[in-house]
């Protein structure tokens, strides 16, 4: 069980890194296509938290987490993978077997 609580440690532990990387930086904004569409999205997550027949809120917010932690990963393999030729070549470098 604990595995599952590590994996979100190191989660966190990425976000802040990047965070503190692009900090002093002025970085240019990235907005994903689906932008749109996510913020349905976390807007019904969100009225999903306060369900008034959920036996308590902290399963809402249990729900909020294992919907939502994950898209800032998402959206950061985009941004990287922005250009074709990049994403190819992570691609091809990433599943190549090594001798």
């Amino acid at each position: 069980m604990y595995v599952y609580f590590a994996k979100d440690v190191l989660v966190g532990v990425t976000y802040l890194s990047f965070l503190s990387s692009t900090s002093g930086k002025e970085t240019q904004g990235f907005r994903p296509p689906f932008r749109y569409a996510l913020g349905v999205f976390v807007l019904l997550g969100l009225v999903q938290v306060f369900n008034p027949f959920s036996p308590s809120i902290f399963y809402g917010i249990l729900g909020l987490k294992l919907y939502f932690y994950y898209v800032p990963l998402c959206t950061w393999a985009m941004r990287c993978c922005a250009r074709k030729r990049t994403c190819a070549n992570s691609w091809w470098s990433a599943c190549r077997w090594r001798e």
